[in-house]
C-alpha cells in the first residue's frame, strides 16, 4: 500500500498541457490534489477516539529504517530528507502517462546577477513614463544587458559603470520635465536563490509583452491577456479576452514554466456609470437613499484602473470630496490635476465623490493608508447580475470556457511558438543565459 503522497503523485511528462485528464485529476499544479476529508467530516469524528489513537501510533515506528526519537542519531534529518525525496513518486500500482502544464527550463550558466536600486526624483506613479524615462539613460550605463520592467530594481549580468560609491545620478527629459535618475548597486543575487527565481518571472513577463500580451491586474497575478482577441458583449457592457496564468517555479531538480490559459471578463461600465444608474432610478423623496446604495453597489466590490490595468478594491465611498479636491497639502495639487499630469486624463464630471480603497502593505510602508480614486476612470469588473440572468449570453460564454485538454494544449504551444519566433525574446534569453 503506497503513501497518500505516492497515490497522488504520478509519472508526469514534462510538457504541455491538459487541465484536466480523462480521470479527473487536476494537472493546474505539479501536484495532484487528493481527496482530503473536508472540516466538517473531520469536525465529525470523536475527539477523545482521534487522542486516543493518535497516543498509540505515536509509539510505533512506522518505518523501521528511519531512527525513532528514542534513538536518533547525528545523521537523522539527512536521512529523513532522503527519505521524503525518495516518494516523491510513487512505487505500485497503475503507471498512469499524463501531460501537465509545466515547461522545463535551461537554467543560465550565469552564476550570480547583480541588483541596482533606481529612484527617479520627483517621483513618477506611471509605470509607462518610468520606462520612458529609463530609455532615456540607460545608454550612459554602459552596453551591459538589462533588464527593468519600470518599477525600482534593475538586474545585470555584469557590473554597470558607476562611480566609486556605487552610485550614480542621471538626467532625463520627458514631456520637457528635467528627472533625476539615480541608480545605486544593492547586492549580488546567487543564480540558485529565491530571488533569482523573481527575476526570471521579470524576465518572462517582458517576453510576454514582446508578443503582445498585456500584463492585468497585481504583478504577483502574473496574468497576461491578448487583447486582440478581445470579444465583446455589447449589450451587458462586457468584455472577455483569452490569456495566459505564467509563473516561473523550481520543481524538484527542475526550473519549470508553468502556463495555464484562462479567460478574463472586463466592463466597460464606469462606477461613475453605475452612480448615474442609481441616481436615474431614484424619486426625489428617495434622494437620501442615494449614497447608502451607492456604498452597498460598490463597497466590497473590484475595480480597475483605466490607465493602468490595476486593481483596487473598494472599501467606502467618500462624498465629502471630489476631482477638484487637493491631494498634497504641500503643492495644493488637486487630483484633476494629478491626473492630467501623470497620466494626460481630463476628468470631465468635477463633482463626482471618491472610492476609497485601503492601501497594499508596500503603500502603507510609505505612510499611506488609503488610496482615493476617481469613479469617471475606474471600470468595473466581473459579470453582472444582469448578464447571469441572460441564459442565451451565459451559454454562449460556457461554451467558450469549457476547453477540452487537446483545445488548452494547443493553445500553449501556439504561446510557445510565438515566443520562439520572435527575435526580442529569443536575443533576451540568448544573452540572459550567458
Amino acid at each position: 500500500m503506497t503513501s497518500s503522497d505516492d497515490a497522488v503523485r504520478l509519472p508526469v511528462e514534462p510538457g504541455i498541457l491538459p487541465q484536466t485528464s480523462s480521470l479527473g485529476l487536476s494537472l493546474r499544479s505539479s501536484a495532484l490534489e487528493c481527496g482530503n476529508p473536508s472540516p466538517d467530516d473531520q469536525a465529525s469524528t470523536s475527539t477523545s477516539d482521534d487522542m486516543a489513537l493518535a497516543s498509540e501510533i505515536s509509539k510505533i515506528n512506522l518505518n523501521p529504517s528511519l531512527p525513532t526519537e528514542n534513538c536518533r542519531d547525528e545523521n537523522a534529518e539527512q536521512k529523513m530528507n532522503e527519505h521524503r525525496i525518495g516518494t516523491k513518486h510513487g512505487t505500485s500500482g497503475v503507471v498512469v502517462s499524463l501531460r501537465a502544464n509545466y515547461i522545463k527550463l535551461e537554467e543560465t550558466k550565469l552564476q550570480s546577477l547583480v541588483e541596482y536600486r533606481l529612484d527617479i526624483v520627483p517621483p513618477v506613479d506611471s509605470r509607462a513614463m518610468r520606462m520612458k524615462i529609463w530609455r532615456g539613460v540607460r545608454g550612459s550605463l554602459g552596453p551591459n544587458y538589462k533588464l527593468y520592467d519600470g518599477g525600482n530594481k534593475v538586474i545585470t549580468l555584469t557590473e554597470l559603470e558607476l562611480n566609486s560609491d556605487a552610485k550614480r545620478e542621471l538626467h532625463a527629459t520627458v514631456n520637457e520635465t528635467i528627472h533625476k535618475v539615480v541608480i545605486k548597486q544593492t547586492r549580488v543575487i546567487p543564480k540558485g536563490s529565491i530571488d533569482a527565481l523573481a527575476i526570471y518571472g521579470v524576465l518572462l513577463k517582458r517576453s510576454m509583452q514582446s508578443v503582445n500580451l498585456q500584463p492585468v491586474g497585481s504583478a504577483k497575478d502574473n496574468q497576461f491577456i491578448d487583447k486582440s482577441r478581445l470579444r465583446a458583449f455589447e449589450q451587458h457592457m462586457t468584455e472577455m479576452a483569452p490569456g495566459f496564468i505564467n509563473v516561473v517555479q523550481q520543481r524538484e531538480d527542475a526550473l519549470m514554466l508553468r502556463i495555464f490559459p484562462f479567460h478574463k471578463f472586463f466592463r466597460t461600465d464606469t462606477c461613475y456609470d453605475q452612480m448615474v444608474r442609481i441616481k436615474g432610478t431614484l424619486k426625489d423623496e428617495e434622494e437620501h437613499h442615494f449614497e447608502q446604495r451607492v456604498r452597498t453597489l460598490l463597497c466590497g466590490n473590484v475595480v480597475m484602473t483605466r490607465y493602468n490595468h490595476k486593481t483596487y478594491r473598494v472599501d467606502d465611498v467618500d462624498f465629502t470630496k471630489n476631482p477638484t479636491s487637493v491631494w498634497n497639502e504641500e503643492t495644493r495639487e488637486t487630483y484633476v490635476g494629478y491626473y492630467k499630469r501623470k497620466y494626460d486624463l481630463e476628468i470631465k464630471n468635477l463633482t463626482q465623490p471618491l472610492l476609497i480603497s485601503r492601501a497594499k502593505a508596500r503603500d502603507r510602508r510609505r505612510g499611506v493608508e488609503f488610496l482615493r480614486l476617481i469613479p469617471e476612470v475606474c471600470n468595473m469588473t466581473g459579470i453582472s447580475e444582469q448578464m447571469k440572468k441572460d441564459f442565451r449570453t451565459m451559454h454562449d460564454v460556457s461554451s467558450t470556457l469549457k476547453r477540452n485538454p487537446e483545445q488548452m494544449r494547443k493553445e500553449v504551444r501556439d504561446l510557445l511558438e510565438k515566443l520562439r519566433e520572435n527575435p526580442s525574446v529569443q536575443e533576451d534569453f540568448k544573452t540572459f543565459n550567458g
